[in-house]
C-alpha cells in the first residue's frame, strides 16, 4: 500500500512512531476494528456493490482475521492496524476479493467511527463506576443521617448539620456529572461512517445501515464535519474533569477531617500506609492518591485542547494523538472513582465527637439570634449585634458556649436595646442545642430529618434511573451487533 512513496521508513521513524501506534491500537481497537470492517461488508453486499459470494467471501474471511491475527503477527511494514487487518483477509481470501472491501471508504471514516465507538465505552464504563460510588455514598447517607456534626464556610465553624445532609449533598452533584456523561454519550453516538475520506464517495453507500449495524443512534450529516469534528472528546473529557474536580473536593474534606485535630473521621487500614520512621502513624494514603489523580484527566483535557486547537479543519494524525490523551484520562479518572468508593467504604465517623464540636465551637448561636428576632420582635441585624456581644464576651472570658447565659443576654441586650430579654436556662440550653439547631430549619433542601429522608429516597431514584439508562444504552447496542451476526449468517447461508 505504499506504492506511492518509493523509501523505506526509516528504522527510527519505524520503531519510536509507528510500531507503538500499532501496538496501542491492536490492544485498544482491534474489537472495533473488526465490527466496523464486518458492517462494512454487509452494507457492500446488500447495497449490491458486492455480490453475495463476494461478501459471504470477506465476512468468512475477517472471521479468520479475528482469530488469527496475532500480536506477534503484525507487521510494521504494513503501516498500522487497518492494513494489518486488510493485508491478513486478503492473504486469506486473495486481494480479487479482499481488496473490494475498501471501496468507497477510508481510513479517516473508519478512524472516526471507531473513536466514537471507543469514547461511548468508555462513557458507559466511567458512568457504571461512578454509580458504584453513588451507591456506597447513599449508603452512607443513610446509615449516618442522623450524625450531627459542624457544618462550616470559609473552614470555619459556621452552623450545625448532619452527614445525611452533606452525603446527599455529594450525591446530588454527582447526578449532574452523570446528566452531563449521558448529553456526552448522546453526541457522540452519532455514526460518521461512509464518509469516505470527508468529501463522499461515488459508491451508493448506505450510512443509515451502517449505523444500525454499529449502534449508533442516528448519523452525522455533513461528510466533512463527520471527519474534522472531534468535540465530542472534548466534551466526554470536560465532563470527566468537572466530576473530577468534584470528587477531589470531596476527598478533601474526608483528608481534613481525618486529621488529628478535627478528629472527626478514620480511615481503616484497608486504605492506609503506615510511616516509615513514626511508629503511631497511619496514613490516609488512598484519599491522597485519589486527590493526586484528578490531576490525570485535567492534563488529558488541556493536552487534548492544546493539540485541536491549531489543526485544520480535516483530518489530521494530530487528532490521533488526541485519542491518546482520552484513553489515558479515562483510566485515572476511574481510579478515583474507584479509590474514593473504598476510602468511603472504610471510614468510620466519630460521632460523639463530632456532636461534642458542634456543641463547643458557637457554630449554633446563628439559632439563638433567630429566637430574639422571633420572640421578641427586634431585627436581625439588633440580634446579630447582640449575640455577638454576647460570644465576644464568653470567648474573652474562656468561656466558650458555657459562658453564652440567660444573664449574659439580659446585660447585653439591656445595654444595647435598652430592656434586657429573659429567657430560662432550659430555653437556652435548649436553642444552642446542635441537634435542635439542625431540626428547626424549615428550608427545603435543608438539614432536618424530614428533609434529608426525602433527599435520599430522591436518590435512590436518580440511581434507579441512572442504572435503567445504561442498561438500555448497553442492550441498544448489544442488539445492534446481534443484528450484525444475524445479517452476516444470511449472507453466509444465501
Amino acid at each position: 500500500m505504499r506504492e506511492r512513496i518509493s523509501e523505506p521508513m526509516s528504522d527510527y521513524y519505524k520503531n519510536e512512531v509507528e510500531l507503538p501506534l500499532l501496538l496501542d491500537d491492536y490492544d485498544h481497537l482491534l474489537i472495533e476494528e473488526l465490527l466496523v470492517q464486518r458492517a462494512y461488508a454487509i452494507m457492500l453486499t446488500k447495497a449490491g456493490i458486492l455480490s453475495t459470494e463476494e461478501g459471504k467471501k470477506i465476512i468468512e474471511g475477517l472471521e479468520y482475521v479475528k482469530t488469527d491475527l496475532k500480536r506477534e503477527d503484525l507487521n510494521i511494514d504494513n503501516e498500522d492496524l487497518y492494513f494489518n487487518v486488510q493485508h491478513c483477509l486478503v492473504e486469506k481470501i486473495g486481494i480479487e476479493i479482499g481488496g473490494k472491501l475498501h471501496m468507497g471508504r477510508s481510513r479517516n471514516d473508519i478512524g472516526s467511527t471507531l473513536n466514537r465507538m471507543i469514547v461511548r465505552k468508555t462513557i458507559l464504563s466511567v458512568t457504571e463506576d461512578l454509580i458504584a460510588l453513588q451507591e456506597e455514598l447513599l449508603r452512607k447517607a443513610r446509615e449516618e443521617q442522623d450524625v450531627i456534626m459542624t457544618g462550616y464556610t470559609h473552614t470555619q465553624p459556621a452552623q450545625p448539620t448532619c452527614m445525611g445532609h452533606y452525603y446527599t449533598a455529594i450525591f446530588s452533584a454527582l447526578i449532574r456529572d452523570f446528566e452531563r456523561l449521558k448529553a456526552a454519550f448522546q453526541n457522540t453516538n452519532r455514526s460518521p461512517y461512509g464518509t469516505a475520506a470527508s468529501l463522499g464517495a461515488t459508491f451508493p453507500i448506505d450510512r443509515e445501515l451502517l449505523a444500525g449495524l454499529l449502534g449508533f443512534d442516528d448519523i452525522l450529516e455533513n461528510s466533512l464535519d463527520c471527519i474534522a469534528s472531534k468535540d465530542f472528546l472534548i466534551e466526554a473529557e470536560t465532563s470527566y474533569v468537572n466530576m473530577g474536580i468534584t470528587l477531589s473536593r470531596f476527598a478533601q474534606d474526608l483528608y481534613v477531617w481525618s486529621t488529628y485535630e478535627f478528629g472527626l473521621l478514620e480511615f481503616g487500614g484497608q486504605v492506609a500506609v503506615c510511616s516509615s520512621i513514626m511508629p503511631q502513624k497511619k496514613n490516609a494514603s488512598g484519599i491522597e492518591y485519589a486527590k493526586s489523580k484528578v490531576a490525570h484527566p485535567i492534563g488529558s483535557l488541556v493536552s487534548t485542547l492544546c493539540t485541536l486547537k491549531n489543526i485544520p479543519f480535516t483530518n489530521c494524525i494530530d487528532i490521533h494523538e488526541a485519542l491518546w490523551y482520552y484513553r489515558s484520562g479515562v483510566t485515572e479518572i476511574k481510579k478515583v472513582l474507584g479509590v474514593l468508593k473504598e476510602c468511603l467504604k472504610y471510614s468510620h465517623i466519630n460521632k460523639e465527637r463530632a456532636y461534642k464540636a458542634a456543641s463547643e465551637n458557637f457554630c449554633t448561636v446563628t439559632a439563638l439570634a433567630d429566637y430574639l428576632v422571633k420572640t421578641f420582635g427586634i431585627s436581625f441585624d439588633q440580634a446579630h449585634h447582640i449575640v455577638g456581644e454576647m460570644v465576644g464576651e464568653a470567648t474573652e472570658k474562656s468561656e466558650g458556649i458555657a459562658g453564652m447565659t440567660p444573664e449574659l443576654l439580659e446585660r447585653v441586650s439591656k445595654a444595647y436595646i435598652g430592656r434586657p430579654f429573659k429567657m430560662s436556662n432550659l430555653e437556652m440550653k435548649n436553642v444552642l442545642d446542635p441537634y435542635y439547631n439542625v431540626q428547626s430549619k424549615v428550608t427545603y433542601g435543608g438539614p432536618q430529618k424530614t428533609s434529608v429522608t426525602h433527599m435520599i429516597q430522591k436518590a435512590d431514584e436518580n440511581l434507579q434511573n441512572e442504572k435503567a439508562w445504561i442498561t438500555q444504552q448497553k442492550e441498544k447496542i448489544e442488539e445492534c451487533y446481534r443484528k450484525l451476526e444475524e445479517e452476516e449468517r444470511k449472507i453466509i447461508n444465501a
